[in-house]
């Protein structure tokens, strides 16, 4: 499994909450305060560090934790997250943290924190006052963490993770999905707009690398009215961890104009007869969804000694 460990250091609580975040969205993931960290990281893939840039006293533990333990960050992703309102101090630690973990490629990311000067303990605000009379700038209440930060980083973070060391050819690998989707009759497709969400599903039709769904129409429209975006879920029934399969599939969508060439074409593909369509006493609509990315599982793949997990790109 692709398992995560989040480490996170945190003195007013904006870091843990950083870290919650990402824990909850990168998924697979045990989540710890650096005073509980683990004497092994072996059963984790990937290691999220977070902390908060905070003067003299920026990552001590955890840069202690490092120091101590000296893991070996070969085949592992290490990703470091800086909190605080310089994003140019929190460079300066992560290299520090590249050179204790000897990692040539580190994943940094930087996300606005605030300095509440009534929150701080009189120690810490005293030595902050100290720092800003040093380099000159007001003793005051400064930045703002905003929540929709951490969770846009959280989705690069994940992204990041996500991404196969040990990829299928595509070639392969679409072949293998295209079986997949021909297999299957239904979807389940999630649209949405602003705070209005739907799931549904649904039966489609697999023509020329795109999706058709015939409707009635519905609540599912609401989103696809006005937001082209759309999820789908191509799934099979769990029966275990070493008989994995689903896709999901991340494409844009498009209403077919109603008896077009290419209205027409899927309802002869679906054996309907066009004429008794037209008498209906209601209109039968068609979209198609495009697929852009798929994210594809299939424990198959471990035999032959790719990642379970596969992304492949359909735009590039």
């Amino acid at each position: 499994m692709n398992n995560t460990l989040v480490l996170y250091e945190s003195n007013y609580n904006t870091t843990k909450k950083v870290a919650q975040i990402i824990s909850f969205i990168v998924g697979n993931s045990k989540l710890l305060d650096i005073e509980n960290s683990p004497n092994s990281i072996d059963k984790y893939s990937n290691i999220i560090i977070a902390f908060p840039l905070f003067g003299n006293k920026t990552g001590y533990k955890t840069i202690r934790y490092l120091e101590k333990h000296n893991f070996d960050f070969t085949n592992k992703k290490l990703i470091v997250v800086c909190v605080g309102i310089s994003k140019k101090d929190g460079i300066q630690y992560s290299t520090q943290i590249q050179n204790i973990t000897k990692k040539a490629n580190i994943y940094y990311h930087f996300i606005h924190g605030e300095l509440v000067l009534s929150k701080l303990t009189e120690e810490d605000k005293s030595s902050i006052k100290k720092i800003s009379e040093i380099i000159n700038v007001p003793f005051k209440d400064m930045g703002e963490f905003k929540e929709a930060e951490a969770v846009k980083a959280a989705i690069n973070i994940k992204k990041y993770i996500d991404r196969p060391q040990k990829t299928v050819p595509k070639i392969e690998m679409k072949k293998s999905i295209d079986q997949f989707i021909k297999k299957h009759t239904t979807a389940t497709i999630a649209t949405g707009y602003e705070s209005f969400i739907r799931a549904t599903p649904i039966e489609y039709e697999y023509k020329d690398d795109a999706f058709y769904f015939i409707s009635e129409g519905g609540l599912k429209y609401v989103g696809i009215l006005q937001n082209k975006n759309i999820s789908m879920a191509i799934y099979e029934e769990y029966t275990g961890m070493d008989n994995l399969r689903g896709l999901q599939i991340t494409g844009r969508c498009q209403m077919i104009d109603t008896y077009s060439k290419e209205y027409e074409k899927i309802i002869s593909l679906k054996k309907l007869n066009l004429e008794y369509i037209k008498k209906l006493p209601i209109t039968l609509n068609i979209f198609k969804v495009i697929p852009i990315k798929y994210e594809y599982l299939n424990s198959n793949f471990k035999e032959n000694g790719y990642d379970a997990r596969q992304i492949l790109d359909c735009i590039d």
